[in-house]
């Protein structure tokens, strides 16, 4: 399975609750985009169950490194998934 790339001015159009973010908890309690769901990268295995295989999640992190080991272990599991090219650091560089 693959994962598809998008840039962050894509991820505006995604709806937050469709949007994982795998920093550890304490990044991502500093900043983070609104409405979007925390999941450590570390724990994602534990949370597979509770995801939905008939939606497309977003997955971000600081830099994009974290984001495509999460797409990867995701689409080899079946989920359809997009990875936010530059992470939360293009985010932020955007909204500035």
């Amino acid at each position: 399975m693959s994962f598809n790339l998008i840039s962050v001015e894509e991820l505006e159009n995604r709806s937050a609750e469709n949007i994982i973010d795998v920093r550890d908890t304490s990044d991502f309690n500093a900043v983070h985009i609104e409405g979007v769901r925390n999941i450590p990268l570390i724990g994602l295995p534990n949370f597979v169950e509770e995801l939905d295989p008939n939606t497309i999640y977003s997955v971000i992190c600081y830099s994009g490194n974290r984001s495509t080991q999460a797409c990867e272990y995701l689409s080899a599991r079946g989920f359809q998934c997009e990875n936010v090219v530059g992470g939360m650091n293009a985010w932020l560089e955007k909204e500035n």
